[in-house]
């Protein structure tokens, strides 16, 4: 069995990727005229999103500070106020229950 009919030389893949790389190019060039106005339309697309997220993202850190602030703050002075440090004011108002 001959094992050698089925390589391909050094010289037929040279040529073979040469072949495609000048196929790629000719599509490249053909089809960059498209290419700058989509890129603007995608510039003009994407701007108003990224308009709209910029406050989203601010408010969105400005609630998980809120939240944490929320969780933390009110052990945090639960603790100065257990060893005679200071005062605390609890910020969650308290229900009474009537029996």
């Amino acid at each position: 069995m001959d094992t050698r009919g089925n390589r391909i030389s050094s010289e037929e893949l040279v040529s073979e990727v040469s072949g495609l790389l000048t196929g790629l190019g000719v599509i490249s060039i053909a089809l960059f005229p498209f290419a700058v106005p989509l890129l603007a339309l995608t510039l003009v697309l994407a701007l108003p999103v990224v308009l709209l997220a910029i406050p989203a993202l601010a408010l969105w850190l400005c609630v998980r500070s809120v939240s944490w602030l929320w969780r933390h703050l009110p052990s945090a002075a639960a603790g100065r106020q257990a060893s005679g440090q200071g005062f605390s004011i609890s910020l969650r108002g308290s229900r009474r229950q009537s029996a």
